[in-house]
């Protein structure tokens, strides 16, 4: 199980642990949940052509972090091996090593209205991150229509545009994509995190104990033993990709004053990387400034520091307790 612990100087450690094993049902916690849906049979996929040129723009599965599609810019192919170096487009300095099969080139977007119904899809999914592509199946429908309707991997349904550009895969990619995908998700039970408390609108140290709606909503505990419902995009952790902070970067900061979590802008940071200076954004902070641990520290990009302004000032999360 993960823990946090506090120390005599109140710092917040986050440790990796094993998970137990995970059901591949999309939404384990309700009875009456739909199944994952199941693709039809399809044609075999187009052979991938082998070599990426450095600095093409591409689609690639990120199975060592979120387990989803995300773009990125090929950096280099590996000597003796068909596995390449990718960056993240909304994450400069994060790169990872991706198997070719597991890599979409721009050649291949397709619009919507070009495929027909019981495609399997990559379909770009705005509403969880910028430049997030999720499985997904064309359902059937009214071609005079200017929407067609997806069904996504967690059984959420969808009008998009017939425009919309997606990517066309395999039955076989769109089952191992989904699986991967569940497979995060389940593995989240249980950690300890930083969340955003919704009904308290502060960030609060807590523990996910169930997973609920489509998959990826899970309800914490926090530390104040209330409960309520929380996405995963607003929940900070040991699986967080750990981002390098520069000056004038968001950041989630422990005010160790309050011993809760605070919005803030980096200033500087030590020589040595290991501590931050940091400037609380809360008008109410009156610009106070603080020294805090790198470590315990979560980078934030500005387009997630933009949803949680809005999730902050709209948010109703009903509570559990």
């Amino acid at each position: 199980v993960t823990t946090a612990e506090r120390t005599p100087k109140r710092e917040v450690r986050f440790e990796s642990t094993q998970t137990a094993q995970i059901s591949l049902k999309p939404i384990v916690n309700e009875q009456h949940s739909p199944d994952v849906p199941q693709p039809p049979s399809s044609k075999p996929p187009t052979p991938l052509i082998d070599f990426i040129k450095p600095n093409t723009h591409v689609y690639a599965l990120w199975l060592n972090d979120d387990r989803l599609v995300h773009e990125g810019i090929v950096l280099r192919k590996q000597e003796d091996s068909n596995n390449y170096i990718v960056q993240r487009s909304s994450l400069p300095d994060i790169e990872t090593i991706i198997l070719r099969e597991n890599i979409f080139l721009e050649s291949e977007l397709k619009r919507v209205k070009t495929l027909p119904a019981k495609s399997c899809i990559l379909v770009e999914y705005r509403e969880h991150l910028p430049d997030c592509w999720k499985p997904a199946v064309i359902l059937p429908s009214d071609n005079e229509k200017e929407t067609r309707q997806v069904r996504f991997y967690d059984c959420m349904i969808k009008d998009i545009s017939n425009n919309e550009m997606v990517i066309p895969i395999s039955e076989k990619t769109f089952e191992n994509y989904t699986k991967h995908r569940i497979e995060y998700e389940k593995a989240l039970i249980d950690h300890v995190i930083v969340g955003l408390n919704s009904p308290e609108k502060i960030f609060m140290l807590g523990t996910i104990i169930k997973r609920v709606g489509y998959g990826h909503t899970y309800i914490i505990q926090w530390c104040d033993e209330k409960k309520s419902e929380q996405e995963e995009e607003y929940l900070f952790g040991a699986f967080t990709t750990p981002i390098q902070c520069q000056p004038n970067d968001y950041v989630l900061a422990m005010d160790n004053d309050q011993y809760i979590y605070k919005l803030a802008l980096v200033i500087t940071k030590s020589n040595d990387q290991k501590t931050l200076t940091v400037r609380f954004i809360d008008s109410k902070e009156n610009n106070r400034e603080i020294d805090v641990p790198s470590t315990t520290t979560f980078v934030i990009t500005k387009p997630h520091y933009n949803s949680i302004m809005n999730k902050l000032s709209s948010d109703k999360s009903p509570v559990d307790s």
